[in-house]
């Protein structure tokens, strides 16, 4: 279809959905007279006295986010309300911020609006991760990987963010119902989509695989289900794959003569008896509109792009790691291990670790010595003199198992203190744990993972320094009799 038909069906449901969001005493006054009429719930009515007094409120975050791509000046006027105090702290909030409800991927538009700064905000996040389990769990399979999505978005090296994906990829959410599959895929696009890029065409298949005949998704609420997958879909394979093209025939044609998109109740003999605009249906199928329509690239795919080249930039900026045996009062975070490990199956040609004391990974680097005769593996520690404790024996035997699986690259220095291994010149880890049990477990200890040229460039010439000092003075690579 034409850029201009589609652009004429955005038009004429923008003009609906303003109307509809924008701010009207009157029309909130009828809505609550109605409302006590029919005797419904009174908490829906005090989210209408709320918008008496602050005109926009958490509910309203679909539609303004849906505005706020067109720039239209209603959404200023949102974030007024939202600078608002009472804003956060109503009734209206337990149908957004909730613990147990089912409107939590809505919470990711405030992001989008730059709002996830605010300390409500932050305080409503923080006591959302405190109901992530052991495993990283976070309630149902829905909310979960939209909690992952926004923790991604706020926190993406935090333990428990990690813990979070970990679940989710055990439990293979790419495959699960569409639109967990999706969230959990654009999750994992904005997290890195470099290194999940096989995960995420999987992802992508399997959200094809569950288009239904008419062209939607899902099945209680199509335009949220379709919105998300086309979303997901878009970025990678463009406004012009036919499964793309299908979902925007069924956006197009459930619009109404209004502009609008909603549901309709059907009598006992199938007739339909009364067709209900929704706000929420029409914001989703406005956003499917807006995502993908033409030109050539879709604002998705620009999005993505973009997206793209920030995690290129990304990729070489520094971040934090840590062991802790207890964070947040329950969790055994082992980042430190877990980020050594991943960087020694990463090697390829080249592995330089310095640690003064070696009992934990030497089975893996032995193997990796075996099983890749083309590494080079070069280790500086401390002489076997200085190895003390109850695990003096293993230690000891360790570098002698590392001496012949390292070819005698292996050398030992009594005043060596610094921590860190460089992987094929592209990936650091300096930090305070020792390649032992207790620095990798036990202890409190932390660190720095980097893929920085400069920096990488620097470690390696600090190591081959003192690599070249130990060849040139022989005693300090004897450590047989150490």
């Amino acid at each position: 279809m034409d850029r201009e038909t589609i652009f004429g069906h955005i038009q004429r449901g923008c003009e609906w959905l303003k109307t509809d969001t924008k701010y009207d005493k009157e029309k909130i006054n009828q809505k609550i007279d109605d409302l006590r009429d029919k005797k419904f719930t009174p908490e829906w009515i005090q989210c209408l006295e709320t918008k008496l007094k602050l005109k926009y409120t958490p509910i309203d975050i679909l539609p303004i986010y849906t505005l706020s791509l067109l720039n239209d000046p209603i959404v200023e006027d949102f974030r007024e309300s939202a600078r608002v105090d009472d804003f956060w702290n109503n009734i209206c909030c337990e149908y957004i911020f909730p613990l147990g409800e089912r409107l939590f991927y809505e919470l990711y538009f405030f992001h989008e609006l730059s709002l996830s700064s605010n300390s409500h905000f932050l305080s409503y996040f923080n006591e959302y991760k405190n109901n992530t389990t052991v495993e990283g769990k976070f309630w149902n399979d829905d909310d979960h990987v939209s909690f992952l999505r926004l923790a991604i978005a706020l926190e993406p090296h935090d333990p428990i963010t990690r813990q979070a994906l970990n679940f989710s990829l055990q439990n293979k959410h790419h495959l699960h119902d569409s639109f967990e599959s999706s969230i959990f895929i654009l999750a994992l696009m904005e997290l890195d989509y470099y290194k999940y890029m096989q995960i995420i065409e999987d992802g992508i298949k399997n959200i094809k695989n569950q288009q239904n005949e008419d062209g939607s998704w899902g099945t209680y609420n199509k335009y949220k289900g379709t919105y998300y997958a086309l979303k997901s879909i878009c970025r990678i394979k463009g406004n012009d794959d036919e499964s793309v093209k299908r979902g925007i025939e069924f956006i197009l044609k459930n619009q109404q003569k209004d502009g609008s998109w909603g549901s309709f109740i059907h009598n006992e003999g199938g007739k339909i008896k009364e067709y209900h605009p929704s706000a929420g249906d029409t914001s989703f199928a406005l956003l499917s509109l807006l995502l993908t329509r033409p030109p050539e690239i879709s604002l998705e795919e620009y999005i993505f792009e973009k997206l793209q080249y920030k995690q290129k930039i990304d990729l070489y900026r520094p971040y934090f790691i840590h062991t802790s045996p207890i964070y947040h009062k329950k969790l055994h975070v082992k980042g430190i291990g877990e980020k050594v490990n991943e960087c020694l199956n990463n090697a390829k040609h080249t592995i330089r670790i310095i640690s003064p004391y070696i009992d934990m990974h030497y089975e893996d680097i032995i193997n990796l010595a075996e099983q890749k005769p083309e590494l080079t593996i070069k280790i500086i520690t401390r002489p076997k003199k200085d190895i003390k404790g109850f695990r003096e024996r293993i230690a000891k035997n360790v570098l002698d198992l590392l001496e012949i699986a390292t070819k005698g690259n292996i050398k030992t220095l009594d005043i060596i203190h610094s921590r860190l291994m460089i992987i094929d010149n592209q990936e650091l880890i300096i930090s305070s744990a020792d390649l032992t049990r207790e620095g990798l477990y036990d202890e409190f200890n932390a660190g720095i993972y980097t893929n920085d040229e400069d920096t990488i460039k620097s470690s390696i010439e600090y190591f081959d320094n003192i690599w070249e000092e130990l060849v040139e003075e022989k005693s300090g690579t004897d450590i047989s009799g150490c």
